[in-house]
């Protein structure tokens, strides 16, 4: 998995920008969308993608023995897409994904999956795109 430039600016929980090498700038007027522009989302999505497909791929090979009962099917599936996702160093996406206020998939036992599909879906609404879940139509402001 691939890593895009830093972003020019980057945010703080406090609301005070950071250059790319990390240096406070108080008051830095930079949006979120300025952040986004300068940030790879294609490749960001690209990169959430693949994983999408490995965590799938992981709980079609791994449910089929037949040695998980029922009742724990889902557990077991969401921990095949856990184990998908710590198969990568996500370290520089992980920091993409902060400098956008999003999840950084660093907390996401519970709902591995759907978490992803929840991050794909806002990176594409940040890039303008439709995207595939309908998420950008069902939070649009314009309603």
């Amino acid at each position: 998995m691939g890593s895009a430039a830093k972003p020019a600016a980057l945010f703080d929980n406090t609301g005070n920008g950071r250059d790319a090498g990390g240096s406070e700038s108080k008051g830095a007027d930079v949006s979120c969308a300025q952040v986004a522009n300068q940030l790879d989302l294609g490749e960001m999505i690209g990169e959430l993608s693949e994983l999408r497909a490995e965590m799938l791929a992981l709980e079609s090979s791994g449910l089929n023995s037949g040695k998980v009962g029922p009742d724990h099917q889902a557990s077991a599936r969401n921990l095949l897409h856990y184990l998908a996702l710590r198969r990568h160093d996500l370290r520089g996406l992980q920091s993409q994904l902060a400098s956008l206020g999003l999840s950084s998939l660093g907390r996401t036992e519970a709902q591995v999956l759907s978490t992803v599909d929840a991050v794909i879906a806002i990176l594409e609404c940040l890039g303008g795109g439709k995207d595939s879940s309908g998420f950008c139509e069902n939070t649009s402001r314009d309603r």
